[in-house]
């Protein structure tokens, strides 16, 4: 398996450890520093899990834990797992009375309020799906893309230029 971060300050090969991400997490000024920029979306990638690696990339099977943050809101997590032939896309849970109530969490995108957690709930989850290979981590509650109601996610405001 091959683990891939994108995450301000460390990006490549490998993830990053609890020491490492508690300031980002845990601190206001980290907080700010990491979500509090135009691109306030990382993510850990596992690729090639379940003994894909060495196959080719379009027969991998890989896992994305995306992290969109916001430092008024909390952390939106979503973790997918695709393969060739299947994928299934999990979210975060905070409050599901909100899930229509729409926040900017970059430039352009909208998301449902409803599925952003408290950050010291959201590294918990990060470490926990770093500590286990990819899974799906057991300390949040998540919702299956397919139990979201329809327009939970709208489409982009697409802007015309003349």
């Amino acid at each position: 398996m091959k683990k891939i971060t994108s995450f301000r300050g460390y990006e490549g090969p490998g993830w990053p450890n609890q020491k490492w991400l508690e300031p980002f997490f845990l601190t206001p000024a980290g907080r700010h520093q990491v979500f509090g920029i135009r691109n306030n979306h990382w993510g850990l990638r596992a690729g090639g899990v379940d003994g894909t690696e060495d196959l080719p990339f379009d027969k991998e099977i890989n896992i994305n834990l995306h992290i969109i943050g916001k430092p008024d809101l909390g952390v939106l997590l979503y973790y997918d797992r695709l393969s060739a032939t299947d994928g299934y896309t999990y979210f975060s849970v905070g409050n599901l009375k909100m899930l229509r109530t729409l926040v900017e969490a970059k430039p352009g995108t909208r998301m449902p309020l409803g599925l952003f957690i408290p950050f010291e709930q959201a590294l918990q989850a990060v470490v926990e799906f770093a500590g286990t290979d990819g899974a799906l981590p057991k300390c949040i509650e998540w919702i299956a893309s397919t139990d979201l109601p329809k327009g939970s996610f709208p489409e982009p405001e697409v802007t015309l230029r003349s």
